[in-house]
């Protein structure tokens, strides 16, 4: 569970918006302690609007599992369009 120290700014000051060294260190204090792991055995489903949404799905999928479970996980991909096809 993250925690944090108390006064710890969790938002960029309206002065700070502008600032990329201060919003890049937020992004990845956020990405550290809040980060959603998911198994590739909790997904079940991934749909995406149509197939040109795909192929950036599956190298995103590549990044963030290994070989096998980003194939695994790739089968379940469906578009929309193949859900109404169904339907």
């Amino acid at each position: 569970m993250p925690h944090f120290a108390v006064g710890e700014e969790l938002f960029l000051s309206r002065k700070d918006y502008t600032n990329e060294a201060k919003i890049q260190a937020l992004h990845e204090s956020l990405k550290q302690n809040y980060k959603l792991t998911i198994h590739p055995d909790d997904i079940q489903y991934l749909i995406v609007p149509d197939e040109s949404y795909i192929l950036k799905l599956v190298e995103h999928l590549r990044k963030l599992y290994d070989p096998d479970n980003a194939t695994l996980v790739a089968t379940t991909i469906m578009t929309t369009d193949c859900i109404h096809e169904d339907v």
